[in-house]
């Protein structure tokens, strides 16, 4: 399907110091659109929902704030443009940088080359001049301090204003060359440098004034205190959903599995025995006491394959049906515990090092469907649940949900409900097809609450996120959360080689979970001597 609202793009370079500007959709988009354009206001006014960012382009070459930044809202599912893409062929950049100025929210990156380019300081001077009053400016501009840069103190600022002051004096003595008729543009720009150097001393008390929080700080906790600032209520949404529930350090949720699985192996003595017999064949001395806790730590593809899965059938061929059931039921509990551990370390430990609660919207590089559900499942400190449905090559998880299919032609307020609908169709099949409305909609967002609360379905909608479909665009599932704070998205990025998994061949590892979970029917199948 091809993506019917492309947007062309143009990379314009400023004359001294390149600047751009980036916006952020915090929900559904105000005014018109065409071919991929939203139209401005007839009146001028100001465009509401909508995050600007200024910055150098020179410092974002050397930096990629920019493109952390846009990490990090996509990982909340906030729609994000730049100015590249949104300026066509043709069109006016000064335009762009009025709209900048006009916007609810300006993210200002401060630098060395943003205080000495004259497009930077058209956008921070128009900011400023079209707040009501300086509290207004201050509510409205959300600053990042590039490492390096100082304003604060007077011998700090001083290069600026004498910068300024250069620039004007160079500049009106360049158009005393020549006849000052017919120069009212050129005599714009000098007029534009005279205000920069008018308004910069205050601007820098203002600015200096502010705990900005440096570029680290920022992008080591994926910019959150910045996002969570300009759309609280967001952020309020995402952390009650994620409840008052105090999240286990990893380690710790770890060594309560090891545990589970001693119990479970407690209750089976032959499963017990048949375990430790295959994992002594494996790890040799190590394998001590239960076996399987020691081999936790192993390469799991290992020890599904060589320990786990011979051992159960062993024990399952001989016994009665009364016990079969059981004892396939737990075998299949201390698969699903031991599967968390093919899940690597650092991963989990990069996401919780974000510090904000993204238990509920988070990105992960697998290869499988399977691979999916494990990933989810120890990061969100839950059992997983898998199924093999007969004739089916992939291992699934019980409540992965599916992406509805849409044809051609719609919108973005049509896709939402789309995807509200299958959510609930899901959560409730018994009613499956009902009406969406307001109530309903209120049903299911306490449904999926108290699930999240009370940890008892690991429901999430899997979105592949580097697919060219207008279904994988993360703004659009943005506004699906802004509906449904507590449902789980994960975007799923291809793994090439970077999997989360530490399996050495993932789809070949998850072969053998299928395998697995399919000894019920191939005991049954097996002939009788």
């Amino acid at each position: 399907m091809n993506w019917l609202l492309r947007v062309e793009s143009l990379e314009y370079q400023a004359k001294r110091h390149q600047t751009a500007a980036v916006w952020l959709s915090l929900g559904p988009p105000c005014g018109r659109y065409y071919n991929g354009r939203e139209s401005r206001s007839e009146s001028g006014g100001s465009v509401t929902g909508k995050v600007y960012v200024s910055y150098a382009w020179s410092v974002e070459r050397e930096k990629q704030i920019v493109e952390k930044l846009e990490a990090a809202c996509q990982s909340r599912g906030i729609d994000f443009h730049r100015d590249i893409k949104r300026i066509g062929y043709g069109e006016s950049i000064r335009e762009f940088m009025d709209q900048l100025a006009a916007g609810d929210h300006v993210v200002l990156v401060l630098s060395d080359a943003y205080f000495k380019s004259s497009d930077c300081m058209y956008e921070l001077k128009g900011v400023y001049e079209r707040s009501q009053d300086e509290k207004a400016f201050r509510q409205r501009v959300h600053p990042i301090v590039v490492e390096g840069t100082r304003f604060r103190k007077v011998r700090e600022r001083t290069p600026y204003l004498r910068h300024w002051e250069d620039e004007v004096t160079a500049t009106k003595n360049e158009l005393e060359t020549i006849d000052r008729t017919y120069t009212q543009e050129s005599q714009r720009e000098l007029d534009d440098y005279a205000e920069f150097r008018r308004l910069i001393d205050r601007l820098f008390t203002i600015l200096g004034d502010m705990n900005t929080l440096t570029e680290g700080i920022h992008v080591d906790s994926d910019f959150a205190a910045l996002l969570d600032r300009i759309n609280p209520k967001a952020a309020d949404a995402r952390t009650d959903a994620v409840g008052a529930r105090q999240r286990r350090k990893d380690s710790q949720f770890l060594n309560a599995q090891r545990q589970e699985i001693r119990a479970l192996l407690d209750k089976h003595a032959a499963l017990r025995q048949a375990v430790s017999a295959k994992a002594a064949e494996i790890c040799g001395d190590q394998a001590v006491g239960d076996g399987l806790a020691q081999l936790c730590d192993q390469p799991l593809d290992i020890v599904v394959d060589d320990v786990f899965y011979p051992a159960v059938v062993d024990v399952l061929k001989g016994v009665d049906g009364n016990d079969f059931e059981p004892i396939w039921r737990d075998a299949k509990d201390i698969l699903f515990r031991l599967l968390l551990f093919a899940v690597k370390t650092d991963w989990v430990e990069t996401l919780e090092a974000r510090g904000q609660p993204l238990d509920l919207c988070f990105e992960v590089a697998v290869q499988t469907p399977g691979g999916i559900e494990l990933g989810s499942a120890r990061f969100r400190q839950m059992v997983p649940e898998l199924n093999a449905e007969p004739g089916v090559s992939d291992v699934l998880g019980n409540d992965a949900m599916r992406l509805p299919k849409l044809e051609t032609g719609w919108n973005d307020d049509f896709a939402v409900e789309t995807v509200l609908s299958e959510v609930w169709n899901w959560v409730f099949p018994g009613e499956k097809g009902a009406r969406l409305s307001a109530a309903n909609l209120q049903k299911l967002r306490s449904r999926l609450a108290r699930h999240e609360k009370q940890r008892s379905r690991h429901l999430y909608l899997p979105v592949p996120a580097d697919q060219d479909d207008p279904w994988m665009r993360r703004e659009l599932y943005g506004k699906v959360l802004e509906k449904l704070p507590s449902l789980t998205i994960i975007y799923v990025r291809s793994a090439q080689g970077e999997s989360v998994l530490r399996v050495s061949d993932e789809i070949d590892f998850m072969d053998s979970v299928l395998g697995f979970l399919e000894i019920p029917r191939t005991i049954r199948n097996q002939p009788r001597h």
